[in-house]
């Protein structure tokens, strides 16, 4: 029902956050055509971020473990409880506040705020246009 959608955009734009420093995660799927989108769809979409999440990490774990310093560190673990994911129809106007590039706008849909200036800092080189750039792609 859901294909995942890596392409060398994705691949850039991935690049681009790590090297801010950014945690910020996604990943791209493709509804089939004539798929219902309901909350077993969400949810289908929930694992693919889980198992494309592991994948990173167990890349970084090995990674790590090459290091003599760090060959007993355990396997990483993440608790992902999806079950628990409740999905929202949101309003047309919840989803422009949701893509808005206002760093001055406060609330639960303020996404950019909460992407440009998360609480651990973040270390665009090309500033705050970068930032945008990266937000907007």
């Amino acid at each position: 029902m859901l294909t995942q959608v890596e392409d060398e955009h994705s691949q850039a734009l991935r690049q681009q956050l790590e090297a801010a420093f950014c945690v910020f995660d996604f990943v791209r799927l493709a509804v089939e055509p004539g798929v219902e989108v309901n909350q077993a769809l969400h949810r289908q979409g929930l694992q693919h971020l889980y198992q494309q999440l592991m994948v990173r990490r167990r890349e970084a774990w090995e990674k790590l473990r090459q290091d003599l310093r760090y060959t007993d560190v355990g396997e990483p673990q993440m608790r992902w409880e999806q079950e628990r994911a409740l999905p929202e129809l949101l309003s047309p106007q919840q989803v422009r506040q949701m893509v808005r590039e206002d760093l001055e706008q406060q609330g639960p849909l303020a996404l950019y705020r909460a992407f440009c200036q998360p609480p651990y800092g973040l270390h665009f080189p090309g500033g705050a246009g970068q930032a945008r750039q990266a937000y907007g792609q």
